[in-house]
């Protein structure tokens, strides 16, 4: 047998002898998935439940008691800093949109993001909910249709459902016309990834797109200016007990390759994944894909190797490009550079501007607190 059919063999026979139980690709939605996703607000819940069904969803809902209280703690305080600094004028006959815009941003952040993360991606929300009255009606009906969407200027990310993503995703990427003016080649779109191009629907649905591994992670890039879905953004590889991750390439037509908005669905993931705690994420393409290359230098990786002979993609060998962004360039000034680039040089100079401002005004908080709290316990020893 030729070589590349013995490596096959073998590739076959090491699975199956090895790994005989190893985890295998579901349909679903994973707990990293929900981690990334805004975090929704509280809902009533019942004083008196007869119901058994009904009791344990109250029951599963009290589990998150803490949680919920967080949201509400972190939506009244973010209520209050907008009305003593909004982000710009208010919306005529709707004086509190505004500062309730803030307040959704800031608080679906949950509590295991950085204050710093909070009042940058609220401030941006508030940016894009408070242009005018039909931006904000819009978004106001986007937020209590989808309160878990990840909202960004010109896209927001969607957790990836068959259901309701499904056709659109295939019309996107199969080379039709959908919403471009010509067809093209699809192998733009699938030639370096695992599976594709698809020939139906059905075919994309069972593929690598929606079935996920456990560490992974999928959303639907939707355009915020028509609400046409765009594509596709995934996660994997998540390590957690090493704090590190992999960004994938989004999956998107030729037509929005290079655009803004394919680099702002890179960078909310980035931006939340380093505000979860994350302190690497890697980026790793196939050696021959110029986009893929020119995608990772605009959103400020650095260029850490070649792995040779690194994965087989379509029964041939593949050389993956390695690139990395440690959360330390990213806090130093690859966050703030990839920010200007997206939404421009005034709010990002408004956004170091508030968090520098809101970090001493904690701090002084701080200092404050310690000195109180000295100060009664040097009054209980003396007494």
């Amino acid at each position: 047998p030729l070589l590349l059919e013995r490596l096959l063999e073998a590739r076959e026979r090491l699975l199956a002898e090895n790994y005989p139980d190893r985890e295998q690709r579901k349909p679903r939605r994973t707990k990293l998935t929900k981690m990334l996703m805004s975090f929704p607000p509280p809902k009533d819940i019942p004083g008196v439940v007869d119901d058994a069904e009904a009791k344990r969803s109250v029951n599963k809902k009290q589990d998150r008691a803490e949680q919920m209280e967080g949201f509400k703690e972190n939506f009244a305080w973010a209520y209050r800093k907008c009305q003593d600094q909004p982000g710009g004028g208010i919306i005529p006959g709707k004086p509190e949109a505004r500062f309730e815009a803030f307040a959704r941003g800031y608080a679906s952040c949950g509590d295991n993001t950085s204050l710093a993360y909070r009042r940058s991606y609220a401030r941006v929300y508030e940016s894009v909910c408070c242009v005018n009255d039909s931006k904000e009606e819009k978004f106001s009906k986007l937020y209590n249709a989808n309160p878990a969407a990840l909202v960004g200027q010109t896209v927001r990310l969607e957790a990836l459902d068959s259901t309701k993503h499904l056709k659109a995703i295939f019309a996107a990427t199969s080379g039709d016309m959908y919403f471009y003016k010509k067809s093209y080649d699809a192998n733009e779109v699938w030639g370096f990834l695992e599976e594709g191009p698809f020939n139906t629907q059905e075919e994309l649905k069972n593929s690598f797109v929606f079935q996920h591994y456990e560490n992974e992670a999928a959303f639907a890039i939707v355009q915020n200016l028509n609400d046409r879905i765009l594509g596709v953004a995934m996660v994997s590889r998540d390590n957690p007990k090493n704090l590190s991750i992999q960004l994938d390439l989004p999956i998107i037509g030729p037509s929005t390759v290079g655009t803004k908005e394919q680099l702002e669905s890179c960078f909310l993931l980035l931006d939340r994944l380093f505000a979860n705690g994350y302190r690497r994420i890697q980026l790793s393409i196939d050696s021959k894909d110029g986009n893929g290359a020119t995608l990772a230098d605009r959103l400020g990786f650095t260029f850490e190797g070649v792995l040779l002979k690194d994965m087989i993609v379509k029964e041939s060998s593949r050389d993956s490009k390695v690139y990395g962004m440690l959360n330390s360039d990213w806090d130093k000034g690859a966050r703030i550079a990839l920010y200007r680039k997206i939404y421009g040089g005034a709010l990002a100079r408004a956004d170091l501007a508030f968090n520098k401002k809101e970090d001493e005004l904690t701090h002084q908080q701080r200092v404050l607190s310690n000195a109180e709290k000295l100060q009664a316990s040097t009054k209980d020893k003396k007494a």
